[in-house]
């Protein structure tokens, strides 16, 4: 089936009698050669070096992007010290009230309010920051084991 679809594209492609000179594989060609031609690759031939260095340019580019997002994820870490800071806050305030029912109001809103900022996490690692580490790790992996 393919051979047969291989066959009748090389068939159509050859220019006949009554048709445009041009071939569906030039039409096609040049489709892409004036594509290419607006990001600075000539119209000339393209020759296996140029291919090579283009493909070791997207690598780069593709694993820039990747970085780039791994430490745009930092910020994360910085979020640990805001909680910190609100759970130690809270605590100091619970600390000095000297009324039991004061203590026990504030107390059960603190467990509310942690009980928040542990649905936040949750969902910002397991939405975020958990997938661009595994797909991180991932690509280092392929990397080490070249698999």
């Amino acid at each position: 089936m393919y051979c047969n679809i291989v066959e009748n594209v090389l068939k159509e492609d050859e220019p006949q009698e009554g048709r445009a000179k041009r071939s569906i594989l030039f039409n096609c060609r040049e489709y892409l050669a004036t594509h290419q031609e607006s990001y600075g690759t000539p119209r000339t031939e393209y020759s296996f070096a140029a291919l090579i260095v283009v493909m070791a340019q997207a690598t780069v580019r593709s694993l820039l992007a990747l970085i780039y997002v791994i430490v745009n994820i930092v910020p994360v870490i910085q979020m640990f010290s805001f909680i910190l800071r609100f759970v130690l806050d809270k605590i100091i305030d619970i600390r000095r009230t000297k009324n039991v029912q004061q203590i026990t109001v504030k107390l059960t809103i603190f467990v509310v309010q942690l009980l928040s900022v542990y649905v936040c996490l949750i969902f910002i690692f397991g939405f975020i920051v958990l997938p661009i580490i595994q797909m991180a790790i991932a690509i280092v992996t392929k990397f080490v084991v070249r698999n």
